[in-house]
This record gives C-alpha cells, structure tokens and sequence, in this order.
C-alpha cells in the first residue's frame, strides 16, 4: 500500500506517469492513500504545483530524500522536501514545505 501526504498550503496533482488523466489533487495539509492505475506499469509518481509551474517524477519502489528545492512566484516561497519512506507496510511518499515545517 501507499500514502501521500502533502504537508505543504499548496494544492498539489499527483498521478502515474504516462497516466495524467487519472490524477488526483490533494489540498493542503492533506493525506490520502494512493494505488498504481497500471500495477505492471512503470512505478514513477509526477508530482505537480501549478502555481510555482513545479512539474518532476519520483520513483517510489525505495525511499529515499530528494534534494531540497526552493521555488519562488511573485511573493510566495516553497522550500520543498520529498520524500519516500515507510510506515509499517505502507510506502509513504511525503511532499514537505520546510519554510513551514522543520521535521515531520
């Protein structure tokens, strides 16, 4: 099983690779569970943040940190931290806003 989590005030769209029509758009401080729509398909999650014109992939078959990126538009700032962890069975693919949140 798997779990996103958006820790961020921004919405976030989340959705399989090669599969933009079945996405799925998470508000803030919001978590939910997640399932691939092509189980045999390639394992690669697209996040994206519209208003910071934020578009990048993440394997989530390991966990790991990515490196930190600062986003900027107009007067908002993101400092944003993804991660891929686990939870007991669950693989928890978690976006982070560290301007806001120090650790989770």
């Amino acid at each position: 099983p798997y779990r996103i989590e958006n820790c961020t005030q921004e919405m976030i769209k989340v959705y399989q690779k090669g599969l933009e029509t079945t996405s799925q758009v998470l508000g803030q401080y919001e978590s939910r569970p997640f399932a691939w729509e092509e189980p045999l398909g390639e394992h690669v999650l697209v996040l994206e943040i519209k208003k910071f014109g934020f578009l990048d992939s993440f394997e989530l078959d390991k966990t790991q940190s990515y490196p930190v990126r600062m986003l900027n538009v107009s007067n908002s700032s993101l400092k944003l931290v993804v991660e891929v962890l686990t939870e007991g069975p669950t693989r928890v693919f978690r976006v982070i806003d560290m301007l806001r949140h120090f650790s989770i």
